[in-house]
């Protein structure tokens, strides 16, 4: 944790100090002046911090506002360093070869600020509305081992709901209306449902409680859940009416179709070995059935037997540009994927917002997949 820390202030710390540099240089700040915005700076590092700190002790009052501000700011912080970054190389570039020939606009010390940091507010009134609209994805594929059913079989997928201060009641009841619309045979969440500790309401459990798909909820932990506590992130995601699936699998009745959740979060967050591996979670099961894996992170165990695999946790970088960043990590970004083997993997962009309230070109998603029989006379 230590360690995490000391990244998290230096990586943080020197991106609040280029905007401090840059409004320095624009506005020509004395040294009392640079002190007081320094000074913002460093409370602003050290807020997602103390949000932590008055969450864990109960104090949401306090907790909840200094959430908002705290992760609204990193967000605008993040935007202005891409942007001002950006600028920085047309600088150099205009400088390099020449300002007065082709390049029209050479910034100035007011420009390298101004410009960024009007775009960045405009980019976060645009992020703040698209991470409030859940869009519904639908994604469609045929599967020979649905024959039997002659019919299509609905499943939609939540991931990454991250409910705590900044994500609750209102966000729910908008997923819930999108899946009682849609009316799918199963549902299931892959991970993140919770963040932090303030999400243990019997009135937001009773929400998710209210549907009631055909052939049932499951469900499998995130890394978030661990985080958050587990035995109290499990109790809340059962009482929502998930089955949680922890490194098994089961059959679902009338249907041709067995669904597993792999638990392997445990080995990454507790160093714990998983009881069953990937590969055997469909032991015993019908061999002719459509087998579905949940798995929260979108690595692909080439072993395993899915025939799709749903996972979450990327939220597609949720902020251009970082989503260039994680692609580094998860080449499997978002969306659908044909995997050697004739299996398939979904990746999910996430249907809530993580830190900063916005999402800038990774809007929310509700999932819904539907497989076909697949009859060729």
């Amino acid at each position: 944790m230590s360690l995490f820390l000391f990244i998290y202030v230096l990586i943080y710390g020197a991106m609040n100090a280029y905007v401090l540099l840059r409004a320095r240089w624009a506005f020509d700040l004395s040294a009392k002046g640079t002190l007081w915005i320094a000074g913002i700076c460093a409370f602003m590092v050290a807020a997602p911090v103390l949000v932590r700190v008055f969450e864990s002790r109960g104090l949401e009052s306090i907790a909840r506002p200094l959430a908002y501000l705290a992760f609204s700011w990193f967000g605008l912080v993040f935007l202005f360093l891409s942007l001002g970054m950006a600028l920085e190389i047309y600088r150099l570039a205009a400088l390099a070869l020449g300002k007065g020939t082709a390049w029209r606009f050479y910034p100035g010390t007011a420009a390298m600020f101004w410009v960024p940091m009007v775009l960045s507010i405009a980019l976060f009134v645009y992020g703040y509305s698209e991470a409030a609209k859940v869009r519904v994805e639908r994604v469609g594929m045929s599967s020979a081992k649905m024959n039997p059913m002659r019919r299509k079989v609905r499943i939609a997928q939540v991931s990454d709901i991250h409910l705590g201060l900044m994500t609750g009641e209102k966000r729910i009841r908008r997923i819930v209306d999108i899946l009682k619309a849609e009316n799918p045979d199963i549902i299931v969440s892959t991970g993140d449902l919770v963040d932090g500790v303030t999400f243990d309401s019997d009135s937001l459990s009773a929400i998710f409680a209210t549907l009631s798909p055909r052939y049932g909820m499951f469900a499998v932990l995130g890394n978030h859940e661990y985080y958050a506590g587990l035995d109290k992130a499990i109790a809340f995601t059962e009482k929502s009416g998930f089955r949680l699936l922890r490194g098994e699998a089961l059959e679902i009745n009338t249907l041709p179709l067995s669904i597993a959740g792999a638990d392997f979060v445990s080995r990454m967050t507790t160093g714990e070995d998983p009881q069953v591996t990937e590969s055997a979670l469909f032991d015993g099961l019908p061999e002719d059935n459509f087998n579905l894996l949940l798995k929260h992170v979108p690595y692909v165990d080439s072993s395993g037997l899915q025939d799709l695999q749903l996972s979450g946790h990327t939220h597609k970088g949720q902020i251009f540009p970082f989503s260039l960043v994680v692609r580094m990590f998860y080449p499997r970004i978002a969306g659908l994927y044909y995997m050697d083997g004739g299996s398939w993997l979904y990746v999910s962009r996430g249907t809530g917002v993580w830190g900063p309230p916005i999402r800038v070109l990774s809007p929310p998603e509700v999932t819904i997949i539907e497989i076909s029989p697949d009859i060729r006379d």
